[in-house]
Parts: C-alpha cells; sequence; structure tokens
C-alpha cells in the first residue's frame, strides 16, 4: 500500500480503517487510483456526512470485493464506477442515458459522437473515419438516417 494512502486511512477510526484497508488491498490500487478512491470517498462523505465504512457497505463494495466471478480489474472498475456514480449522480446519469440513445441511433464504429465535456455546452462532436468515397457517402447517409431518429431528441435534451 502507498504511504499516502496509509496516512490518509489512518486519521479514521478502527472499523472505518478496516474498510478502507479491505478496499485497497483487496483491488491492490495503484497511485493515481488510490488518490481518486480517496478524494471520491471523503467528497462523498463530507457531502453525505457519514463515515467510510457505512458508505462502502451501502454502495456493496464489500460483495463486489468478495465476488468471485470477478477479476480483479472488473472488480476495480466496478468499485470504480460506483464510487464516481455516488460522486457526481446527475453526471453518471446524463452519461448513461447519452451511452443508451447512441446505442439506439447505431451507428457504425467508425463514426463516435462525442458530448460537450460535463454535458455543459450546446453541441455534440461527430467524428468519422473513412478511406473511400464510397464509405463516406454510406456514413454520412447514416448520419441523416440518425438525424431523424428518435434517439437524436434524447441526446438534444442532455444539452
Amino acid at each position: 500500500m502507498l504511504l499516502e494512502t496509509a496516512l490518509w486511512i489512518g486519521v479514521y477510526d478502527a472499523e472505518d480503517r478496516q474498510a478502507l484497508l479491505g478496499l485497497f488491498t483487496g483491488l491492490k490500487v495503484g497511485t493515481n487510483r488510490a488518490r481518486e478512491f480517496t478524494t471520491y470517498i471523503d467528497e462523498i462523505c463530507q457531502r453525505d456526512a457519514c463515515r467510510p465504512a457505512g458508505l462502502l457497505q451501502g454502495l456493496g463494495v464489500p460483495t463486489v470485493l468478495a465476488d468471485g466471478q470477478l477479476s480483479g480489474p472488473q472488480k476495480l472498475d466496478s468499485v470504480r464506477r460506483v464510487l464516481r456514480q455516488a460522486r457526481y449522480p446527475q453526471l453518471s446519469t446524463y452519461e448513461q442515458r447519452f451511452q443508451e440513445a447512441v446505442r439506439r441511433l447505431r451507428l457504425p464504429p467508425q463514426i463516435s459522437l462525442r458530448p460537450p465535456p460535463y454535458f455543459e455546452g450546446q453541441q455534440y462532436q461527430v467524428t468519422l473515419s473513412f478511406g473511400q468515397r464510397q464509405e463516406l457517402q454510406q456514413y454520412a447517409q447514416r448520419l441523416l438516417d440518425a438525424a431523424g431518429h428518435e434517439a437524436l431528441d434524447v441526446l438534444l435534451e442532455l444539452l
């Protein structure tokens, strides 16, 4: 475990230390991920007036850590997603709605659609990759088709 993380854990009482120690040793997080997790946990606990042990339990983190069906990286991603959703609930909802609407558009992988950062803007960015005139024409038609799809209305509501 990293010294910075150990020092951060040390300021908490025994129950919280045990929960945090289980989190960090169970996931074998690196420096950047440890910093990200400690920031999320601190900010959530300050906002919601809770303790780390209660927060982690309430979010189901011990269950994820004990899940034998998940690999280490899958557990890490799952815990990160849960903490991020708890820290940024509205942004997470927007991101989920965005992903669902983009899936419904059924755009090929050569066409990517990106929202403005944090959904704080008024325009999406579309990028497409092609190597032949025919591909460009095909993808342009797919974009035109998407412009008439009801999922586009959902995307526009997110702005």
